[in-house]
């Protein structure tokens, strides 16, 4: 049995093979214009310019910001010799409560001391100056070290300073019996002649170390009961001796004004 097949072209479709080199008329890539393109080039390129001018001025900002207070507070203390010691104020302020009225020892002509106590478990007085200085922060840091070289066994120690912003305050020793005054007037001690003998001496003996031995030479000019501090054993130790020199504006300790207490 045979099978014939006849193929007929009713003149629909393709009746040959397609050329190769066959390039279509119509492109899948939109064409751009060549403005268009070099207008969104420059478009991004100011955009980025933009936005990394702007990062380099937020990073120079911070920086800069960053940096002053550390100089301020730090770099010119240590172009000190000797360099005082120095506290924070957020350091005192934990060590005294937050100045509470409950830690305050008393109140003179220069300011307030509290009681304080340092993260080492030292306790500390600490006096917060009321007095607005007549020097720079680098001056008054360098004459607290020059006071904090001066030792004798009838001064009060003094441990350091704060000169953080416009707060001006000392650290000093704490001594357990307070002042002189208090031991007078009030009921808390009992002083013998002999006692009061000691006391006086020792006071003398601080006061001709201050005016003869130490350097520099300090005049208290504000001697009284109240600055005249007590130990454990009853030993006097003058204290805020080097005050009337910090807010002095003179250069020599020969003034005619009233100063002091009155």
């Amino acid at each position: 049995m045979k099978i014939e097949i006849h193929l007929f072209w009713a003149g629909k479709g393709t009746c040959c093979i397609p050329n190769q080199d066959f390039k279509p008329t119509v492109s899948e890539i939109l064409p751009t214009t060549p403005g268009k393109k070099s207008m969104t080039g420059v478009i991004v390129g100011v955009a980025v310019s933009v936005g990394v001018v702007s990062l380099l001025l937020i990073f120079a900002v911070l920086y800069l910001t960053r940096k002053i207070p550390d100089k301020d507070d730090d770099e010119e203390l240590q172009g000190l010799d000797p360099r005082p010691n120095t506290f924070s104020y957020s350091e005192l302020k934990a060590a005294t409560g937050d100045f509470n009225l409950s830690n305050k020892l008393g109140e003179g002509g220069y300011g307030a001391v509290y009681k304080g106590i340092l993260s080492e478990a030292r306790l500390v007085a600490v006096k917060q100056l009321s007095v607005a200085s007549h020097q720079g922060k680098s001056q008054f840091a360098a004459e607290i070290a020059a006071i904090s070289a001066v030792q004798h066994r009838n001064l009060v120690k003094l441990f350091g300073c704060c000169v953080e912003g416009n707060q001006r305050i000392l650290v000093y020793e704490y001594l357990e019996n307070k002042s002189l005054d208090q031991a007078l007037f009030g009921n808390s001690l009992h002083l013998d002649w002999h006692t009061r003998f000691n006391i006086l001496l020792g006071t003398a003996r601080g006061l001709a170390y201050l005016h003869e031995e130490s350097r520099p030479r300090i005049v208290h000019r504000d001697v009284k009961a109240s600055n005249i501090l007590l130990d454990a054993d009853l030993s006097p130790k003058i204290s805020d001796f080097g005050l009337a020199k910090l807010y002095d504006d003179e250069k020599t300790h020969i003034s005619t004004r009233v100063a002091g207490t009155m």
